[in-house]
């Protein structure tokens, strides 16, 4: 039971997990350390059905509340992932993310990209 009255322990704890619940607070960090912090915001957000990994809104929702301005060229690092939940995931933070996000979707090679630059394109002519 010591183990529970611990306060090292349990600092350390907090000091550990606020950056996985907080991510916006962390947006200036290097980029190796950023894009882990972004990918672990969508691992833990992934959706599971019948035993398989995808991608849902709330994966997309809390991708997209985490990113900043300055995360625009590691989410174009991450459409070259070889996880295809988070390339899905970036492509569609990227759509939302206006101008800037759609330029990246133009200059890449991914499939998923492209797919997302389709709908939006179909989207737009629904819409005219």
């Amino acid at each position: 039971m010591r183990f529970l009255h611990n306060k090292w322990l349990w600092a350390g704890v907090l000091v550990l997990t606020i950056p996985m619940h907080f991510p916006q607070w962390f947006a200036g960090l290097p980029t190796p350390m950023r894009k882990t912090q972004l990918e672990w915001v969508i691992n833990l957000n992934v959706g599971y059905a019948h035993l398989s990994r995808g991608m849902n809104m709330y994966t997309i929702d809390s991708l997209y509340s985490a990113v900043t301005p300055r995360d625009l060229p590691i989410l174009a690092q991450l459409l070259n992932d070889p996880d295809l939940v988070k390339r899905m995931t970036t492509a569609e933070v990227l759509a939302r993310l206006g101008p800037a996000g759609q330029a990246i979707l133009r200059n890449s090679s991914s499939e998923e990209a492209q797919n997302v630059l389709h709908e939006l394109a179909e989207a737009q002519k629904a819409n005219k």
